[in-house]
Protein backbone atom coordinates (compact mmCIF):
# COMPACT_ATOMS: atom_id res chain seq x y z
CA UNK A 1 0.00 0.00 0.00
CA UNK A 2 1.46 3.50 -0.55
CA UNK A 3 2.60 5.37 2.54
CA UNK A 4 -0.58 7.88 2.38
CA UNK A 5 -3.05 4.99 2.64
CA UNK A 6 -1.18 3.66 5.41
CA UNK A 7 -1.38 6.69 7.22
CA UNK A 8 -4.79 6.94 6.65
CA UNK A 9 -5.62 3.76 8.35
CA UNK A 10 -3.38 4.19 10.91
CA UNK A 11 -5.71 7.69 12.13
CA UNK A 12 -8.82 6.07 11.59
CA UNK A 13 -7.94 3.32 13.85
CA UNK A 14 -6.39 5.70 16.35
CA UNK A 15 -9.57 7.86 15.86
CA UNK A 16 -11.87 5.10 16.72
CA UNK A 17 -9.85 4.48 19.77
CA UNK A 18 -10.22 7.85 20.75
CA UNK A 19 -13.83 8.20 20.13
CA UNK A 20 -13.86 4.92 21.97
CA UNK A 21 -12.22 5.14 24.76
CA UNK A 22 -14.68 4.89 27.66
CA UNK A 23 -16.81 2.65 25.30
CA UNK A 24 -15.59 -0.50 25.29
CA UNK A 25 -11.88 -1.26 27.37
CA UNK A 26 -10.46 -2.82 24.47
CA UNK A 27 -10.43 0.42 23.02
CA UNK A 28 -7.53 0.56 25.85
CA UNK A 29 -5.47 -2.33 24.77
CA UNK A 30 -3.91 -1.02 21.53
CA UNK A 31 -0.82 -0.31 22.76
CA UNK A 32 -0.69 -3.71 23.93
CA UNK A 33 -2.28 -5.03 20.44
CA UNK A 34 0.74 -2.54 19.03
CA UNK A 35 3.69 -5.08 20.72
CA UNK A 36 3.08 -8.09 18.53
CA UNK A 37 3.87 -5.61 15.43
CA UNK A 38 6.96 -4.45 17.10
CA UNK A 39 7.95 -8.16 17.65
CA UNK A 40 8.03 -9.10 13.55
CA UNK A 41 10.46 -7.28 11.27
CA UNK A 42 11.87 -4.42 11.07
CA UNK A 43 8.48 -2.96 8.63
CA UNK A 44 6.31 -4.31 10.94
CA UNK A 45 8.61 -2.32 13.92
CA UNK A 46 8.07 1.02 11.54
CA UNK A 47 4.44 0.46 11.79
CA UNK A 48 3.64 -0.07 15.07
CA UNK A 49 6.00 2.84 15.74
CA UNK A 50 3.76 4.86 13.04
CA UNK A 51 0.89 3.46 15.17
CA UNK A 52 1.92 4.66 18.37
CA UNK A 53 2.96 8.01 17.24
CA UNK A 54 -0.38 8.56 15.59
CA UNK A 55 -2.17 7.45 19.01
CA UNK A 56 -0.18 10.16 21.14
CA UNK A 57 -1.07 12.51 18.85
CA UNK A 58 -4.80 11.78 18.18
CA UNK A 59 -5.25 11.24 22.51
CA UNK A 60 -3.60 15.06 22.35
CA UNK A 61 -5.94 16.81 20.03
CA UNK A 62 -9.57 17.69 20.33
CA UNK A 63 -11.48 16.43 18.01
CA UNK A 64 -14.69 19.13 17.00
CA UNK A 65 -17.84 18.18 17.67
CA UNK A 66 -16.91 17.15 21.26
CA UNK A 67 -16.39 18.89 24.50
CA UNK A 68 -13.28 20.20 26.05
CA UNK A 69 -14.08 18.20 29.25
CA UNK A 70 -14.48 14.82 26.95
CA UNK A 71 -11.04 15.48 25.33
CA UNK A 72 -9.43 16.29 28.79
CA UNK A 73 -11.51 12.81 30.54
CA UNK A 74 -10.18 10.70 27.40
CA UNK A 75 -6.60 12.83 27.28
CA UNK A 76 -6.01 11.93 30.96
CA UNK A 77 -6.94 8.78 31.37
CA UNK A 78 -4.81 7.96 27.68
CA UNK A 79 -1.84 9.05 30.38
CA UNK A 80 -2.94 7.15 33.59
CA UNK A 81 -3.39 4.03 31.56
CA UNK A 82 -0.70 4.00 28.43
CA UNK A 83 1.19 6.73 27.73
CA UNK A 84 3.84 5.31 29.98
CA UNK A 85 3.52 1.47 28.07
CA UNK A 86 3.83 3.50 25.26
CA UNK A 87 7.17 5.19 26.07
CA UNK A 88 8.34 1.48 27.27
CA UNK A 89 7.42 -0.25 24.10
CA UNK A 90 9.24 3.06 22.02
CA UNK A 91 12.42 2.77 23.64
CA UNK A 92 12.84 -0.85 23.81
CA UNK A 93 11.84 -1.05 20.06
CA UNK A 94 14.24 1.71 19.30
CA UNK A 95 17.32 -0.06 21.54
CA UNK A 96 16.58 -3.58 19.98
CA UNK A 97 16.49 -1.70 16.46
CA UNK A 98 20.08 -0.24 17.41
CA UNK A 99 21.44 -3.74 18.36
CA UNK A 100 19.74 -5.13 15.39
CA UNK A 101 17.93 -7.99 17.64
CA UNK A 102 14.94 -7.49 15.22
CA UNK A 103 15.24 -9.47 11.91
CA UNK A 104 14.94 -7.80 8.52
CA UNK A 105 12.48 -9.01 5.94
CA UNK A 106 15.07 -7.45 3.12
CA UNK A 107 18.86 -8.17 3.47
CA UNK A 108 19.43 -4.63 2.06
CA UNK A 109 18.28 -3.13 4.80
CA UNK A 110 21.38 -4.24 7.25
CA UNK A 111 23.20 -1.59 6.13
Amino acid sequence: LQDFVVMSLIKLVCRITKLGWFDDPTHRELADDVTKFLQATVDHCILGLKILNQLVDELNIPTSGRTLTQHRKTSVSFRDVCLFKVFQLGLTTLKQLQTRQIATADPRQEA
